[in-house]
């Protein structure tokens, strides 16, 4: 039985986290492997690291578990140039989309996409009733990236994140969601903004909710596979205050088969399938691994470094776990 370590510093109540790690756990506990969060780094067979705001201390707890003879994983899920040295030392770079696997491809060649699941806190969750109003607008996320508003100029809508108009909860976020007429996911085309992935539009429209994005890679690949309207997909060229307005107005009419992409969005993002190519791509590089491993751990760690492994191996003994 392969034991996992996943070592993450953020709670279930950051998305990101949420998604590919606290969620991902629960999806995998149907498989024969051993599961654990933030269990010490001498315990297990692979540590996998998700990405955490200091890239410098995630770098010395990742090299210290190559130190330690563990297949090493980063899972990455947005663009930072900070982040560069973690995707080297690490053995496998896991990405959520596939422009970002392209840059990280850069600087290591072990590298895989596993996509975000669908998050949401019941599957079951019945799909917003009305559709006939078109006048309450919101915009969800970090309250950090809510500048995006003011940078297009736009009025009149209602803010949900952790300082908004309606404060962001994780067990009230899907109804809080079916109360509005439609979602904007306005975005400016960075590199950091390319790599984003399709989850919250996957999450309103799995609710229910219309949505209206930005032509970003990974909203129009999400649009074309559930056949959803393009006059939704707005360029930076268009105003989204116009786009708005015509919504509101009718004038821009919205027709969109809910429980047909459903049922799509669980054939390709349900939690178990996440899960599925997830362990059958990180448990097909460690094996790969594991056929080359002192090879490979010298690769990655220098003869200067035993004297520090010899160090941690005494400190494990004497019970100062390493971390």
């Amino acid at each position: 039985m392969i034991k996992i370590n996943f070592i993450v510093l953020s709670s279930a109540d950051r998305g990101s986290t949420r998604i590919r790690v606290f969620n991902l756990v629960n999806a995998l506990k149907r498989y024969d492997v051993d599961v654990r969060i933030n269990a010490p780094l001498y315990w297990g067979d692979i540590c996998a690291f998700h990405k955490e705001l200091k890239p410098n201390k995630l770098e010395r707890r990742l090299r210290l578990a190559n130190l330690l003879g563990k297949f090493t994983c980063f899972d990455i899920d947005d663009y930072f140039e900070d982040y560069k040295k973690v995707v080297k030392a690490a053995d496998l770079c896991i990405n959520s989309t596939a422009y970002l696997q392209k840059i990280n491809s850069q600087y290591n060649l072990h590298d895989i996409v596993v996509d975000n699941s669908l998050d949401v806190d019941d599957v079951n969750i019945k799909l917003k009733q009305d559709c006939s109003a078109h006048q309450k607008v919101c915009w969800y996320g970090c309250h950090v990236n809510a500048y995006i508003l003011d940078k297009f100029n736009i009025k009149n809508v209602t803010i949900i994140s952790e300082k908004g108009d309606i404060i962001w909860h994780k067990e009230t976020i899907d109804q809080d969601l079916q109360k509005f007429d439609l979602t904007i996911i306005p975005q400016e085309k960075t590199p950091h903004t390319l790599a984003k992935t399709h989850c919250r539009m996957l999450k309103a429209l799995y609710l229910g909710v219309p949505v209206m994005v930005t032509d970003m890679p990974e909203y129009v690949d999400l649009a074309q596979y559930l056949n959803y309207p393009k006059e939704f997909i707005v360029t930076n060229s268009q105003d989204w205050n116009q786009k708005i307005e015509d919504f509101k107005s009718g004038k821009l009419k919205f027709s969109f088969d809910f429980e047909q992409a459903r049922k799509k969005i669980l054939q390709r993002y349900a939690p178990a399938v996440i899960a599925d190519s997830w362990i059958k791509q990180v448990k097909a590089e460690y094996l790969q691994y594991q056929k080359h491993k002192i090879r490979n751990w010298f690769k990655k760690n220098s003869l200067k470094n035993l004297y520090r492994l010899l160090k941690i191996t005494i400190r494990i003994r004497h019970g100062k776990h390493a971390r």
